[in-house]
């Protein structure tokens, strides 16, 4: 199993240990990257399922699991989750997660999951 990253999540990880770094200090700001790496890597990645089901309010297939004062969106793909987002919890997923840009559908039709680079 694997964890993969779209360019989105990729930024939001950035600006998130960018904003700690800035506003907590380095190591702070490494042990909440580290805290979010493992929820992703060793719990989602291993169960995938835990996370809350946001096919009704958000896009069909896309999850939500809490970290802390984030919350991670992402999807099952067959070779683990793919990260969507990494959003702060007062922010709207609504203004974050566009369907184009990770071919989501709202409803009950499934898009298969393509690879992002």
């Amino acid at each position: 199993m694997s964890v993969r990253f779209t360019k989105k999540a990729r930024e939001h990880i950035r600006a998130i240990k960018l904003y700690s770094m800035r506003r907590w200090g380095a190591n702070v700001a490494e042990a909440y990257s580290t805290s979010l790496r493992v929820t992703m890597t060793e719990i989602l990645d291993h169960h995938p399922s835990p996370g809350r089901d946001r096919s009704e309010d958000l896009y069909f297939g896309v999850l939500s699991f809490p970290v802390e004062s984030h919350i991670i969106y992402y999807r099952e793909v067959p070779t683990g989750i793919e990260v969507l987002a990494v959003l702060h919890q007062t922010q709207d997923p609504h203004n974050h997660l566009y369907p184009i840009d990770f071919k989501l559908q709202r409803g009950g039709k499934r898009t298969p999951p393509q690879e992002h680079r």
